[in-house]
């Protein structure tokens, strides 16, 4: 029993080691994370909704609230690109943007997969997500040069925002109730 109780002590420090190893390597890369299981309770890490701009576990970790998130212009693909990685049990790697609740429009490319359980939901995916706007801004610099960069972030955030102010939440915020 002693030797049973030192072998499960000296697991449960290396799995801790481990954990702690990984988080250091995700916080490292900005990465955020988040794992999707139809009928369960989904998991997002802190990076994750900070990424869409809103404090961890300030909103629902579920498909829709995310798909919320997404910008408008980019849904159908996004969807349909979740739906084929779904159906087919193939990787998902894919590019979007999002809108925060203040209106700024933020890339992201999320990375995931299905998970096989057996559960036999498969729905289930999980993955990575990395916040890869300013490669994007960098991006369009080179090709279009400073002025066209600046002009393209200022039209999307006072876009944005005007949408965000018409909603009625934010109404209120705005108001200072």
């Amino acid at each position: 029993a002693l030797g049973a109780a030192i072998e499960r002590d000296r697991d449960e420090h290396e799995l801790r080691v481990s954990e702690s190893r990984l988080r250091r390597a995700l916080d490292a890369a900005g990465a955020g994370t988040f794992e999707w299981r139809p009928g369960q309770v989904n998991q997002w890490s802190d990076a994750w909704y900070r990424m869409l701009g809103h404090a961890p576990g300030g909103i629902d970790a579920s498909f829709d609230s995310w798909l919320k998130c997404v910008h408008e212009d980019d849904r159908e693909r996004v969807g349909t690109a979740l739906a084929r990685s779904r159906s087919e049990r193939i990787p998902l790697a894919l590019d979007y943007r999002i809108v925060t609740p203040e209106g700024d429009v933020r890339w992201l490319s999320t990375i995931g997969r299905p998970l096989d359980n057996a559960d036999a939901h498969r729905e289930a995916m999980a993955g990575l997500v990395l916040d890869v706007t300013e490669q994007r801004r960098r991006a369009v610099r080179c090709a279009h040069g400073p002025a066209q960069s600046r002009l393209g972030a200022a039209t999307d955030r006072f876009r944005y925002r005007r949408v965000v102010r018409n909603r009625p939440r934010f109404r209120a915020i705005a108001a200072g109730s």
